[in-house]
């Protein structure tokens, strides 16, 4: 998906790839990495922004940002003006979000993401609401199905449910009976 978006000539700005924690956004990064080698066409710029790790988006080429929920959290939040300034440029030059994971947020985790998209910005939510792994959430009260609720009348929206997972049999198992 993001190799195929990266390629297009639509993609002018960040995609902006937040997951769970800072080492899924590690290996979300070298997963990319490892692919674009393979599949790309042209010179790319990959970031971290997640954990230390922070960048000055006004002065950075397109490319795709690797970060997490609690990085994004922490800027929304931050009262460093630099923080805040450079959070809301890379919010207005995005091309594309995606949600990784989008279970384990809550709703307004999910409303404090979504509502600082830029012109133009498309938004993918991934997500499994029977592995949720966060507190007090449930199938009925995570982000995720908050959002296919909420945008499930809007025409520029769309849904997708697949009838099965692709990890295991495994797991599968254990998705339908503990």
């Amino acid at each position: 998906l993001v190799a195929d978006f990266v390629r297009s000539h639509k993609f002018n700005g960040y995609i902006v790839w937040i997951v769970d924690s800072n080492e899924l956004a590690d290996q979300a990064l070298m997963a990319f990495n490892s692919l674009w080698l393979l599949r790309g066409d042209r010179p790319t710029f990959s970031y971290r922004y997640f954990a230390d790790f922070n960048n000055d988006f006004e002065k950075c080429k397109p490319g795709v940002v690797f970060t997490s929920f609690s990085k994004c959290n922490a800027a929304i939040n931050s009262r460093n003006e630099h923080d805040t300034k450079n959070f809301i440029h890379l919010c207005k030059k995005t091309s594309l979000v995606i949600v990784d994971e989008a279970q384990n947020l809550t709703p307004k985790q999910m409303k404090a993401l979504i509502t600082r998209a830029g012109p133009g910005t498309k938004l993918v939510c991934l997500g499994n609401i029977a592995q949720i792994d966060t507190p007090y959430l449930s199938e009925t009260t995570c982000g995720l199905t908050y959002v296919v609720t909420r945008f499930r009348d809007w025409p520029h929206s769309g849904h997708i449910t697949l009838k099965r997972g692709e990890r295991s049999r495994l797991a599968d198992f254990a998705s339908e009976n503990l």
